[in-house]
């Protein structure tokens, strides 16, 4: 329970990537293509999931992702075209939030006003690294977090302990004093176990009333003030 957290002991806060500082991509990606290729749903995820690991940790380069996912849908067309046609298509939705990255610029201000030493903001992210170059390049990341840290760096993957441990060590810092904040379960239950904080990303509204609840941001008092 978020109630349970006392924003004093809070050193680090951590963020996914994914469906929580930008679109799900791949699941965007693959709902189009089923669509327009009349495709089961069910049946491309278990075809992107194959190799989807050993892509997040840089074992297999995007080009031979692509192939081997064109090789198991077998679809009537060119694996050339195709390749080329797919990297367009799930660059499109490789987006940043800007709502979600506004409101943590604000937050990050409001939580370190009065702090002596001041709270890090981290991403920690299973990522292509050619598809987090495509997201930086919408956004100054890196003058937002001082920790970024993408799987295909570290050779292993949410939920695997180990990339929270290696989190851990480049941010200086106990679990007990770190909130991670991702949009799956499996995740949170991972950093859990290891005594983190941790909270489900839903919606940036609910994020934010999440922040209130915390008292890590003062929106809220502010607005009742100037009316």
């Amino acid at each position: 329970m978020i109630s349970t957290i006392n924003p004093a002991e809070i050193k680090a806060l951590v963020f996914d990537v994914g469906g929580v500082l930008a679109l799900d991509a791949p699941r965007f990606f693959l709902s189009e293509l089923a669509v327009r290729e009349s495709l089961d749903i069910e049946e491309l995820v278990v075809s992107w999931k194959k190799n989807f690991g050993a892509l997040t940790v840089g074992v297999m380069s995007e080009q031979e992702f692509w192939m081997a996912f064109i090789e198991d849908i077998n679809l009537k067309i060119p694996p050339e075209e195709l390749i080329e046609r797919f990297k367009t298509e799930l660059r499109l939705f490789l987006l940043l939030d800007k709502n979600v990255i506004q409101y943590l610029r604000q937050l990050k201000e409001e939580v370190n006003e009065h702090r002596k030493v001041p709270v890090a903001f981290a991403i920690l992210s299973n990522n292509v690294k050619e598809w987090a170059k495509v997201l930086e390049s919408q956004d100054k990341l890196n003058d937002l977090f001082e920790v970024i840290m993408y799987s295909c760096d570290e050779g292993v993957t949410k939920p695997d302990p180990v990339i929270f441990k290696k989190l851990l060590v480049k941010l200086d810092v106990k679990a007990r004093e770190v909130l991670f904040i991702d949009n799956r379960e499996k995740n949170l239950q991972a950093a859990k176990a290891l005594d983190m904080h941790v909270m489900l990303f839903t919606t940036c509204d609910e994020f934010k009333e999440a922040m209130l609840t915390l008292h890590f941001s003062r929106r809220k008092e502010a607005q009742t003030t100037n009316e």
